[in-house]
């Protein structure tokens, strides 16, 4: 008889522990607020690392394609294992941990893999009027793709100084086997623009040393065409519609 009362004491005291572990207090963590900026700076003004890539940065420099922009300039690392690829690194990630962005809108989508691919390489070149690089996280402000940092590409406007206005250039290299012709034409009125550019560029095959000679089928063509309308609402408000492929 003693046991039982013994074991029945043990019992209803293990009960206890029990029902006291079983807390439904919650414990509430202090509020936390990140904010994105969203406004015009400065590189100096910015909390993070900014490159601004100028028109005239992209004049000065010879590049077949956009993605041999960032290749042997001391700032970025390129990886490229081919004539149709190339991919950025920013802080050491890239792929669909880097962001790319034309005009604001996102090129990255679902599909994008994990560490290099060549999608850089579809943005047409002559279409490029300036650049700017986040390098370090941009997650805050773009989502978590840009983990590594962002790309933004800016394309060209119409030009509102003149009413028409059409330029034609074409670009021969014998060291990459490149025959290029782009063409644009800007028409404005008043508060309204439009631009339409278009280009074709043709890529031989590589050409080996001794013992190897011509690699084919290295060589490829591509075509792209841009359009871009701007109705300016106000001083700093403008309505953009464009098309690219």
């Amino acid at each position: 008889m003693k046991l039982n009362i013994t074991l029945s004491l043990i019992y209803i005291f293990i009960g206890k522990i029990a029902l006291g572990q079983d807390s439904s207090k919650v414990h509430l963590l202090p509020e936390i607020n990140v904010s994105a900026l969203r406004s015009q700076l400065s590189n100096l003004e910015t909390p993070a690392s900014i490159h601004s890539i100028s028109a005239r940065n992209l004049k000065n420099r010879i590049f077949r394609t956009l993605p041999e922009f960032f290749e042997n300039n001391g700032t970025f690392w390129l990886q490229k294992t081919n004539h149709g690829g190339g991919s950025l690194f920013l802080r050491g990630l890239t792929g669909n941990q880097t962001l790319t962005l034309i005009d604001g809108i996102r090129l990255n989508n679902s599909t994008f893999r994990y560490g290099p691919n060549q999608y850089l390489n579809t943005i047409n070149p002559f279409m490029v009027s300036h650049m700017e690089v986040l390098s370090g996280g941009g997650s805050v402000q773009y989502g978590s793709d840009a983990i590594g940092g962002l790309l933004q590409i800016f394309t060209h406007d119409p030009n509102f100084d003149k009413k028409v206005d059409f330029i034609a250039n074409t670009r021969y290299g014998s060291q990459n086997m490149e025959k290029s012709i782009n063409s644009s034409l800007s028409i404005s009125h008043k508060n309204l623009g439009l631009l339409v550019a278009g280009s074709f560029r043709d890529f031989g095959d590589l050409v080996g040393g001794k013992g190897i000679g011509i690699q084919t089928p290295s060589g490829y063509q591509e075509y792209a065409y841009d359009i871009k309308g701007v109705w300016k609402l106000r001083s700093k408000t403008s309505l953009i519609m464009a098309h690219q492929k």
